[in-house]
């Protein structure tokens, strides 16, 4: 149990077998393509972790306190904490006590929903990141990359939470990797019939199906440059 423990963390324990060597190799893999798909948006200091952070306090309806984020990334406290402090200096980020003086609520700053917000819409909403992940998974043999995404991600969650690391509560995070999908959660019933072709997600459509939203022009220069 000693190797598993270890390996839990990304320590030592981790090239003790196969499986899990292979899974650090593939993890570290996923930083570097999550830092280039990220690169325009690196001089605000998002990477994949902070972006991680931020979508899921932009996507929780509710107060969201920090002791819950923590649940919700399966991530240590304290790396949730330096994050926080972190954020709250990039201004992105704020943080302050519930009325019991004891709980912690963390919530988005104004240019932080609109920055999570944009990046979104640029990587996720228009296809771009999903299209890098589908051709990291598939090959030759089998080009369609829906039968993998769900089975990898299944099993992915599964050995997690063998392993003691049970973020199931937020791992509809990314759920919007098929379009079908996305297509069927923006439907309305005014909409009639939404059987048919799916609409191609370039810009215009975008623009037309994107909640309207201050952005700072900051933002929009660096997008638009």
């Amino acid at each position: 149990m000693n190797g598993v423990a270890l390996g839990v963390h990304g320590g030592p324990g981790m090239s003790l077998d196969a499986v899990f060597f292979s899974m650090k190799r593939a993890h570290f893999g996923g930083q570097r393509l999550g830092r280039f798909l990220l690169e325009p948006f690196e001089e605000f200091g998002l990477t994949p972790a902070r972006f991680d952070m931020m979508k899921t306090i932009f996507e929780t309806p509710e107060m969201l306190s920090q002791a819950r984020l923590v649940e919700m990334l399966g991530v240590v406290r304290s790396a949730v904490s330096d994050m926080v402090k972190r954020l709250i200096k990039l201004k992105l980020v704020s943080k302050f006590r519930a009325a019991d003086g004891r709980t912690f609520i963390v919530q988005l700053t104004e240019f932080g929903r609109a920055l999570i917000k944009k990046a979104c819409d640029e990587l996720m909403n228009n296809g771009e990141a999903t299209s890098a992940v589908n051709g990291v998974i598939t090959d030759d043999f089998n080009r369609d990359p829906m039968s993998r995404r769900h089975d990898w991600t299944s099993w992915f969650f599964y050995i997690g939470q063998k392993l003691g690391n049970d973020a199931t509560a937020n791992r509809d995070l990314y759920w919007g990797w098929d379009i079908e999908d996305t297509y069927a959660s923006i439907i309305r019933p005014e909409d009639g019939e939404t059987w048919g072709p799916i609409p191609w997600m370039d810009e215009k459509w975008i623009a037309e199906n994107t909640i309207d939203e201050e952005v700072p022009a900051e933002v929009l220069a660096l997008v638009r440059g």
